[in-house]
Order: C-alpha cells, then sequence, then structure tokens
C-alpha cells in the first residue's frame, strides 16, 4: 500500500489547490514575488526563447546588448490573448 503524502491528502486537483505549472505561468509568479530583484543569466546567453506577446520588450532589451544573440519568438496557443 502506497502511503499517501501529509500535503496531498484530501486534495484532489480543483482551482483552489492546484494549479498546472507552466513556463509562462512560473514567470509571471517570479515576477510578483520577487518584482525588485533584478534577473541574472549565469554565463554568456545564445539564444532567448520568448513569447510572441512579449516582443516589444524583448526588441528594446535586445537593443541594448553590444552583441547579437538568435532569438526564438514562438506564438503560445495556451496564452490568453490581449485584447
Amino acid at each position: 500500500m502506497t502511503e499517501e503524502h501529509i500535503f496531498e491528502r484530501g486534495l484532489g486537483h480543483h482551482a483552489a489547490n492546484y494549479q498546472p505549472q507552466t513556463p509562462l505561468t512560473f514567470l509571471e509568479w517570479a515576477a510578483s514575488v520577487y518584482a525588485g530583484k533584478t534577473a541574472v543569466v549565469h554565463g554568456e546567453a545564445k539564444a532567448l526563447i520568448t513569447d510572441r506577446e512579449f516582443s516589444g520588450v524583448i526588441s528594446e532589451a535586445l537593443g541594448k546588448l553590444d552583441r547579437n544573440i538568435l532569438v526564438i519568438d514562438v506564438d503560445d496557443p495556451l496564452a490568453v490573448a490581449a485584447n
């Protein structure tokens, strides 16, 4: 018999106690929790994968770099459309 973890007892997957984590929801969470902190890239970035939604911000940031990096701009089908 498998013992249930104490934090999982009686908790089904419902909106109140379960939210699947995606890279975008993690970034939203991290930005809200650590809003005053600077993000750090360890080493030299060779490529950046970003959501098309952030193209304007990313373009501005890349303009401040002294080198070019590969940017992979994707359209996340799960992202909420901003109208």
